[in-house]
Protein backbone atom coordinates (compact mmCIF):
# COMPACT_ATOMS: atom_id res chain seq x y z
CA UNK A 1 0.00 0.00 0.00
CA UNK A 2 2.68 2.51 -0.45
CA UNK A 3 4.01 2.38 3.02
CA UNK A 4 0.79 3.55 4.20
CA UNK A 5 0.31 2.19 7.53
CA UNK A 6 -3.38 0.71 7.99
CA UNK A 7 -5.06 1.86 11.02
CA UNK A 8 -8.09 -0.41 12.17
CA UNK A 9 -10.54 1.45 14.39
CA UNK A 10 -13.57 -0.26 15.89
CA UNK A 11 -16.74 1.90 16.76
CA UNK A 12 -15.66 2.32 20.18
CA UNK A 13 -12.82 3.56 19.25
CA UNK A 14 -14.16 6.37 16.88
CA UNK A 15 -17.12 6.91 19.45
CA UNK A 16 -14.31 7.75 21.74
CA UNK A 17 -12.32 10.16 19.46
CA UNK A 18 -15.25 12.07 19.07
CA UNK A 19 -16.73 12.22 22.30
CA UNK A 20 -12.82 13.27 23.52
CA UNK A 21 -13.12 16.31 20.54
CA UNK A 22 -16.30 17.70 21.54
CA UNK A 23 -15.46 17.83 25.16
CA UNK A 24 -12.03 19.97 24.40
CA UNK A 25 -14.06 21.92 21.90
CA UNK A 26 -16.30 22.84 24.46
CA UNK A 27 -14.36 22.74 27.80
CA UNK A 28 -15.97 19.78 28.99
CA UNK A 29 -14.40 16.88 31.18
CA UNK A 30 -15.32 13.05 30.81
CA UNK A 31 -16.58 13.41 34.65
CA UNK A 32 -20.08 13.46 36.35
CA UNK A 33 -21.37 16.33 38.70
CA UNK A 34 -19.60 16.10 41.86
CA UNK A 35 -16.21 17.54 43.67
CA UNK A 36 -13.14 15.84 42.69
CA UNK A 37 -9.70 16.03 44.59
CA UNK A 38 -6.64 15.72 41.60
CA UNK A 39 -3.16 14.87 42.79
CA UNK A 40 -1.79 12.92 39.52
CA UNK A 41 0.07 14.98 37.71
CA UNK A 42 -1.39 13.64 34.30
CA UNK A 43 -5.12 14.97 35.43
CA UNK A 44 -3.55 18.05 36.87
CA UNK A 45 -2.40 18.92 33.37
CA UNK A 46 -5.06 17.38 31.79
CA UNK A 47 -7.51 20.11 33.67
CA UNK A 48 -5.20 22.49 33.95
CA UNK A 49 -6.36 24.63 31.01
CA UNK A 50 -10.06 24.73 32.40
CA UNK A 51 -8.13 25.70 36.28
CA UNK A 52 -6.11 28.37 34.86
CA UNK A 53 -9.31 30.23 33.24
CA UNK A 54 -11.61 30.23 36.19
CA UNK A 55 -8.32 31.71 37.95
CA UNK A 56 -7.86 34.12 35.37
CA UNK A 57 -11.27 34.80 35.70
CA UNK A 58 -11.81 35.50 39.14
CA UNK A 59 -8.47 37.75 39.34
CA UNK A 60 -9.20 39.42 35.97
CA UNK A 61 -9.00 42.62 36.80
CA UNK A 62 -5.29 42.00 38.23
CA UNK A 63 -4.35 41.51 35.10
CA UNK A 64 -4.44 37.78 35.59
CA UNK A 65 -3.67 35.32 38.42
CA UNK A 66 -0.38 35.72 38.73
CA UNK A 67 1.03 33.08 41.43
CA UNK A 68 2.11 30.81 38.16
CA UNK A 69 3.43 32.57 34.95
CA UNK A 70 0.57 30.26 33.32
CA UNK A 71 -1.46 26.99 33.09
CA UNK A 72 1.65 24.98 32.46
CA UNK A 73 3.84 26.06 35.08
CA UNK A 74 1.13 26.64 37.61
CA UNK A 75 -0.08 22.56 36.46
CA UNK A 76 3.99 21.42 37.34
CA UNK A 77 3.96 23.13 40.57
CA UNK A 78 0.81 22.30 42.63
CA UNK A 79 0.07 19.96 44.46
CA UNK A 80 -3.45 19.56 44.50
CA UNK A 81 -6.70 20.63 42.82
CA UNK A 82 -10.31 20.57 43.95
CA UNK A 83 -12.37 21.24 41.64
CA UNK A 84 -16.42 21.14 41.69
CA UNK A 85 -17.96 19.97 37.98
CA UNK A 86 -21.36 20.76 36.90
CA UNK A 87 -22.72 19.63 33.31
CA UNK A 88 -19.17 18.20 32.46
CA UNK A 89 -17.04 21.40 33.08
CA UNK A 90 -15.21 22.79 35.90
CA UNK A 91 -17.46 25.76 37.92
CA UNK A 92 -14.85 25.80 40.93
CA UNK A 93 -11.53 25.38 42.22
CA UNK A 94 -9.13 25.60 44.76
CA UNK A 95 -5.80 25.03 43.97
CA UNK A 96 -2.84 23.75 46.78
CA UNK A 97 1.00 23.94 47.10
CA UNK A 98 2.75 21.52 49.67
CA UNK A 99 6.13 23.60 49.84
CA UNK A 100 5.28 24.88 52.95
CA UNK A 101 4.18 21.67 54.75
CA UNK A 102 0.24 20.30 54.41
CA UNK A 103 -1.40 21.47 51.53
CA UNK A 104 -1.76 25.70 51.70
CA UNK A 105 -4.16 26.66 50.02
CA UNK A 106 -3.03 29.85 46.99
CA UNK A 107 -5.85 30.07 44.77
CA UNK A 108 -9.91 29.53 44.26
CA UNK A 109 -12.55 30.65 42.26
CA UNK A 110 -15.56 30.48 40.11
CA UNK A 111 -16.34 30.04 36.23
CA UNK A 112 -18.82 32.91 36.57
CA UNK A 113 -19.94 33.70 39.73
CA UNK A 114 -23.62 32.06 39.72
CA UNK A 115 -25.11 31.27 43.50
CA UNK A 116 -24.93 28.00 42.92
CA UNK A 117 -20.71 27.82 42.13
CA UNK A 118 -20.19 29.93 45.17
CA UNK A 119 -22.06 27.29 47.20
CA UNK A 120 -20.01 24.52 45.86
CA UNK A 121 -16.88 26.27 46.82
CA UNK A 122 -17.77 26.93 49.57
CA UNK A 123 -18.14 23.25 50.15
CA UNK A 124 -14.64 23.03 49.02
CA UNK A 125 -13.74 25.30 51.97
CA UNK A 126 -16.31 23.19 54.47
CA UNK A 127 -14.82 20.41 53.47
CA UNK A 128 -11.27 21.72 54.60
CA UNK A 129 -12.54 22.85 57.68
CA UNK A 130 -14.57 19.93 58.93
CA UNK A 131 -11.99 17.13 57.89
CA UNK A 132 -8.84 19.55 58.96
CA UNK A 133 -6.58 15.99 59.14
CA UNK A 134 -6.68 16.41 55.52
CA UNK A 135 -3.70 19.31 56.84
CA UNK A 136 -5.10 21.98 54.34
CA UNK A 137 -4.59 25.48 55.84
CA UNK A 138 -4.63 28.99 54.65
CA UNK A 139 -3.56 32.40 55.38
CA UNK A 140 -6.77 35.13 55.10
CA UNK A 141 -7.78 38.35 55.13
CA UNK A 142 -11.70 39.45 55.24
CA UNK A 143 -13.91 38.90 53.14
CA UNK A 144 -12.45 35.33 53.08
CA UNK A 145 -12.22 35.05 56.55
CA UNK A 146 -16.02 35.54 56.88
CA UNK A 147 -15.99 32.52 55.46
CA UNK A 148 -14.11 30.43 57.08
CA UNK A 149 -15.97 32.18 60.75
CA UNK A 150 -19.54 31.20 59.67
CA UNK A 151 -18.40 27.73 58.72
CA UNK A 152 -16.80 27.73 62.07
CA UNK A 153 -13.18 27.34 60.90
CA UNK A 154 -9.53 26.30 63.12
CA UNK A 155 -7.47 28.70 63.88
CA UNK A 156 -4.51 29.14 64.43
CA UNK A 157 -2.94 31.59 67.32
CA UNK A 158 -1.13 34.32 65.63
CA UNK A 159 2.41 33.48 67.81
CA UNK A 160 2.73 30.53 64.85
CA UNK A 161 2.50 32.43 61.97
CA UNK A 162 6.21 33.35 61.21
CA UNK A 163 6.91 29.48 61.71
CA UNK A 164 4.20 28.82 59.35
CA UNK A 165 5.06 31.46 56.59
CA UNK A 166 8.82 30.59 57.18
CA UNK A 167 9.07 34.65 57.50
CA UNK A 168 11.05 36.45 60.59
CA UNK A 169 8.93 37.25 63.07
CA UNK A 170 9.84 40.92 62.92
CA UNK A 171 7.64 40.94 60.07
CA UNK A 172 4.72 39.65 61.96
CA UNK A 173 3.06 42.18 63.87
CA UNK A 174 0.42 40.55 65.97
CA UNK A 175 -2.78 42.72 67.05
CA UNK A 176 -3.26 41.10 70.82
CA UNK A 177 -6.48 39.21 69.83
CA UNK A 178 -4.42 36.06 69.64
CA UNK A 179 -5.34 35.11 66.14
CA UNK A 180 -4.78 38.22 63.77
CA UNK A 181 -1.84 40.25 62.61
CA UNK A 182 -0.89 42.67 60.36
CA UNK A 183 2.18 41.89 57.57
CA UNK A 184 3.54 43.43 54.16
CA UNK A 185 1.91 42.26 51.01
CA UNK A 186 3.43 43.19 47.58
CA UNK A 187 5.56 45.54 46.16
CA UNK A 188 4.51 48.34 47.83
CA UNK A 189 5.02 46.88 51.17
CA UNK A 190 1.32 47.38 52.29
CA UNK A 191 0.84 46.33 55.66
CA UNK A 192 -2.01 43.76 55.63
CA UNK A 193 -4.51 42.28 58.50
CA UNK A 194 -4.12 38.68 58.34
CA UNK A 195 -5.08 34.93 60.13
CA UNK A 196 -4.08 31.50 59.69
CA UNK A 197 -6.60 28.71 59.60
CA UNK A 198 -6.26 24.93 59.26
CA UNK A 199 -3.12 22.87 60.49
CA UNK A 200 -0.54 21.89 58.81
CA UNK A 201 0.37 19.27 60.04
CA UNK A 202 -0.11 16.81 63.00
CA UNK A 203 3.14 18.26 64.81
CA UNK A 204 1.42 22.07 64.61
CA UNK A 205 -2.21 20.42 65.49
CA UNK A 206 -0.51 19.00 68.72
CA UNK A 207 1.54 21.89 69.39
CA UNK A 208 -1.24 24.28 69.27
CA UNK A 209 -3.67 22.04 71.05
CA UNK A 210 -1.27 20.69 74.02
CA UNK A 211 0.33 24.25 74.30
CA UNK A 212 -2.53 26.58 73.81
CA UNK A 213 -2.55 28.38 76.91
CA UNK A 214 1.07 29.22 76.42
CA UNK A 215 0.11 30.73 72.94
CA UNK A 216 -3.03 32.88 74.23
CA UNK A 217 -5.51 33.00 76.97
CA UNK A 218 -7.45 29.78 76.46
CA UNK A 219 -6.78 26.45 77.86
CA UNK A 220 -9.55 24.69 75.69
CA UNK A 221 -8.79 24.44 71.92
CA UNK A 222 -12.73 24.59 71.15
CA UNK A 223 -13.15 27.91 73.48
CA UNK A 224 -10.38 29.43 71.90
CA UNK A 225 -12.21 28.23 68.41
CA UNK A 226 -15.62 29.65 69.48
CA UNK A 227 -14.24 32.75 70.64
CA UNK A 228 -11.99 33.60 67.50
CA UNK A 229 -14.73 32.76 65.27
CA UNK A 230 -17.11 35.09 67.26
CA UNK A 231 -14.90 38.08 66.82
CA UNK A 232 -16.38 41.15 65.03
CA UNK A 233 -14.92 41.97 61.37
CA UNK A 234 -11.65 42.40 61.38
CA UNK A 235 -11.68 45.78 59.35
CA UNK A 236 -14.27 47.43 61.84
CA UNK A 237 -11.46 47.96 64.72
CA UNK A 238 -8.66 49.03 62.37
CA UNK A 239 -6.15 51.41 64.30
CA UNK A 240 -6.39 54.10 61.21
CA UNK A 241 -5.52 56.91 63.09
CA UNK A 242 -1.82 56.46 62.62
CA UNK A 243 -2.17 57.08 58.72
CA UNK A 244 -1.93 60.61 59.18
CA UNK A 245 -2.68 63.90 61.05
CA UNK A 246 -5.58 64.85 59.46
CA UNK A 247 -8.72 62.30 60.99
CA UNK A 248 -10.69 62.82 57.77
CA UNK A 249 -7.84 61.95 55.87
CA UNK A 250 -6.74 59.18 57.99
CA UNK A 251 -9.80 57.82 57.35
CA UNK A 252 -10.04 58.88 53.54
CA UNK A 253 -6.64 56.65 54.04
CA UNK A 254 -7.82 53.34 55.42
CA UNK A 255 -10.96 53.02 53.06
CA UNK A 256 -8.43 52.39 49.98
CA UNK A 257 -6.39 50.20 51.69
CA UNK A 258 -9.53 48.05 52.79
CA UNK A 259 -11.44 48.05 49.20
CA UNK A 260 -7.65 47.17 48.32
CA UNK A 261 -7.47 44.24 51.08
CA UNK A 262 -10.98 42.69 49.00
CA UNK A 263 -8.99 43.47 45.72
CA UNK A 264 -6.23 40.97 47.13
CA UNK A 265 -8.48 38.32 48.27
CA UNK A 266 -9.72 38.33 44.44
CA UNK A 267 -13.11 40.12 44.57
CA UNK A 268 -13.87 42.49 41.77
CA UNK A 269 -16.89 44.11 42.63
CA UNK A 270 -17.70 47.00 44.57
CA UNK A 271 -21.35 47.88 46.64
CA UNK A 272 -22.72 51.19 45.26
CA UNK A 273 -22.15 52.41 48.99
CA UNK A 274 -18.53 51.32 48.65
CA UNK A 275 -18.16 52.85 45.47
CA UNK A 276 -19.87 56.09 47.47
CA UNK A 277 -16.82 55.44 50.14
CA UNK A 278 -14.07 55.12 47.49
CA UNK A 279 -15.43 58.33 45.27
CA UNK A 280 -15.43 60.24 48.44
CA UNK A 281 -11.83 59.38 49.62
CA UNK A 282 -10.38 59.94 46.43
CA UNK A 283 -11.78 63.07 46.49
CA UNK A 284 -10.26 64.14 49.85
CA UNK A 285 -6.84 62.79 48.98
CA UNK A 286 -7.01 64.74 45.98
CA UNK A 287 -7.36 68.17 48.10
CA UNK A 288 -4.58 67.37 50.62
CA UNK A 289 -0.91 67.41 50.63
CA UNK A 290 0.63 64.46 48.81
CA UNK A 291 3.45 62.15 50.25
CA UNK A 292 4.25 58.87 48.91
CA UNK A 293 1.57 56.99 50.55
CA UNK A 294 -1.01 59.07 49.45
CA UNK A 295 -0.13 59.23 46.06
CA UNK A 296 0.46 55.28 45.76
CA UNK A 297 -3.22 55.61 47.81
CA UNK A 298 -5.23 57.91 44.65
CA UNK A 299 -3.36 55.49 42.06
CA UNK A 300 -4.83 52.76 43.22
CA UNK A 301 -8.06 54.01 44.28
CA UNK A 302 -8.50 55.19 40.86
CA UNK A 303 -7.57 51.82 39.28
CA UNK A 304 -10.05 49.81 41.75
CA UNK A 305 -12.59 52.68 40.59
CA UNK A 306 -12.33 51.85 37.02
CA UNK A 307 -12.19 48.20 37.38
CA UNK A 308 -14.33 46.88 39.69
CA UNK A 309 -17.91 46.09 38.46
CA UNK A 310 -20.94 47.86 41.07
CA UNK A 311 -23.25 45.42 41.53
CA UNK A 312 -26.74 46.55 42.41
CA UNK A 313 -27.64 43.39 43.98
CA UNK A 314 -25.03 41.65 45.60
CA UNK A 315 -24.43 38.62 47.40
CA UNK A 316 -21.93 40.14 49.59
CA UNK A 317 -22.98 42.24 52.86
CA UNK A 318 -21.07 45.64 52.70
CA UNK A 319 -17.66 44.50 54.50
CA UNK A 320 -16.30 47.59 53.45
CA UNK A 321 -17.37 49.91 56.07
CA UNK A 322 -15.69 53.01 57.68
CA UNK A 323 -13.68 52.10 60.51
CA UNK A 324 -15.00 52.27 64.26
CA UNK A 325 -14.42 55.52 65.40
Amino acid sequence: MNGQQIVSLTEADLHNIVKNAIYRMFNRIPLANGIYEITDESKLKRYSKQIWRILQNSYNTLGGFKSYSDAEEMSNRISLAVIAVSDRKIVACAIYRDDLGGQKLNGCGTLNGTSEQKSLLRSIIKEDIENFQKYHWVEVSYPLEKWFKEMNGNPIPSSLAHKLLHKSKSKIIELGDGVHYKRAIGNTNEMVTKAIYGFKDETIYNRVVNNLENYCNFNIYDKFKDYVNSLPKINEDIEYIDNHPNKDVALAMEIIIQIGNVWEDGIRELTPSMKEYLIASLTILNRTDKNKQINALIKNGNYYLNHMEVLECHNYVDYIIIPAL
